[in-house]
C-alpha cells in the first residue's frame, strides 16, 4: 500500500510541473504569437538554482524563492529580440 501511495504522490507532482510547463507555453505563445522554445530551458535553469542551493544546505523554501528570482529574471530578460531580428524590445 505505501508503494502505491508513493507512486500515486510521484505522479501528481510529475503531473504538477507538466501543467505548469504547458500553462507557460500556452501563455507565452497567446501573448507574443511566438512560440518560444527558450522557455523550457529557463525552467531547468530555475530547477538547477533550486537544486544547487538545496544542495549547499539553504533552506528549501529560501532555494525556491531563489530559484522563482532566477525564472522571472530569465523571463525578463528574453523579453528582448536578439539584435540580428529586431533591436526593440517587445514591450515597446
Amino acid at each position: 500500500m505505501s508503494l502505491f501511495l508513493a507512486s500515486l504522490g510521484f505522479g501528481m507532482v510529475t503531473a504538477a510541473v507538466l501543467a505548469i510547463a504547458a500553462v507557460g507555453f500556452t501563455m507565452q505563445f497567446a501573448v507574443t504569437d511566438v512560440l518560444n522554445l527558450a522557455y523550457g530551458a529557463v525552467m531547468i535553469a530555475s530547477a538547477f538554482v533550486a537544486y544547487a542551493l538545496n544542495q549547499a544546505g539553504v533552506n528549501v523554501w529560501i532555494a525556491m524563492l531563489a530559484a522563482a528570482a532566477a525564472g522571472a529574471a530569465g523571463s525578463a530578460s528574453s523579453a528582448c529580440r536578439p539584435s540580428w531580428a529586431a533591436p526593440t524590445c517587445r514591450s515597446q
